[in-house]
C-alpha cells in the first residue's frame, strides 16, 4: 500500500459521500482529496479494440464532508478559505430595489467571455488543477473581398501566473489542454486524436 493511500480517509467516516455510484474512489493532491469517477470506454487504437479508462473529478473532501465540485465553488474561494456567507451583516442598506433589472438593462458579456462555456458543462475539466480556467483563443484571415472574417476559435484550459517585473505586472499562461465539443483532452491526448487543423485524425 502506497504512503497515498494510507493517508486517505475511511469513505464510511466522510459525510455526504456518493455511496451509491459504483466507480469512484479518493485521490490526493498534495492536501486535496478529490472524489474521481471511472468510466470505460472501448476505443479503436491502431486497429485493435483496448479499453481506456477515464476519470473524472466530482467532488472535494473537505473536513470529512463531500461536496460536489459546484458546491465546492459555491462554499469556498480558490485558496480553500470559506466564503463568508454573512459578509454584510450589519450594514444598512439605503436603498432596496422593488423592480427587477429589465433585460435591457443588464450588463452584457464581455467580448472575450463569449462562447465560453461553464467548466460545469465541460466533460472531464481537470478541478484538480487549482486555478484552472477556459481561455478563448480566436484567428482571424481576410477574404478574397478583403473582409476581416474570423477563422476558427480555440478553447483551452490553463493555469496563469502573475508576476511583476519592471515596475510591471505580468503573467505566464500555462496551457494543460483544449476543449473540444464541450470534452477536455489533455496536450497529449488532443495531438493523438486530432490534426493541426483541429479534425479527427484517421484511426489504424
Amino acid at each position: 500500500m502506497s504512503s497515498e493511500e494510507k493517508s486517505l480517509p475511511d469513505i464510511s467516516s466522510i459525510k455526504n459521500y456518493p455511496h451509491h455510484k459504483e466507480h469512484i474512489g479518493l485521490h490526493r493532491v498534495g492536501k486535496n482529496i478529490y472524489v474521481e469517477e471511472w468510466t470505460y470506454v472501448v476505443k479503436n487504437i491502431n486497429g485493435k479494440d483496448k479499453t481506456v479508462t477515464k476519470s473524472v473529478v466530482i467532488g472535494k473532501v473537505v473536513d470529512m464532508v463531500f461536496y460536489t465540485m459546484e458546491e465546492y465553488h459555491k462554499h469556498f474561494m480558490r485558496n480553500g478559505k470559506p466564503r463568508e456567507v454573512n459578509a454584510n451583516k450589519g450594514k444598512v442598506r439605503k436603498y432596496v430595489r422593488h423592480k427587477p433589472l429589465s433585460e435591457n438593462k443588464k450588463r452584457p458579456t464581455p467580448k472575450y467571455a463569449e462562447d465560453i462555456p461553464d467548466k460545469s458543462e465541460v466533460e472531464g475539466f481537470p478541478y484538480d488543477l487549482e486555478g484552472a480556467r477556459i481561455k478563448k483563443s480566436v484567428s482571424y484571415k481576410k477574404d478574397e473581398n478583403g473582409n476581416i472574417i474570423k477563422t476558427n476559435k480555440i478553447l483551452y484550459v490553463v493555469t496563469t501566473k502573475y508576476f511583476r517585473t519592471d515596475g510591471q505586472n505580468r503573467h505566464i499562461d500555462t496551457i494543460h489542454g483544449r476543449i473540444v465539443d464541450n470534452k477536455f483532452y489533455t496536450v497529449s491526448e488532443y495531438k493523438k486524436l486530432f490534426a493541426r487543423d483541429g479534425s479527427l485524425k484517421k484511426q489504424g
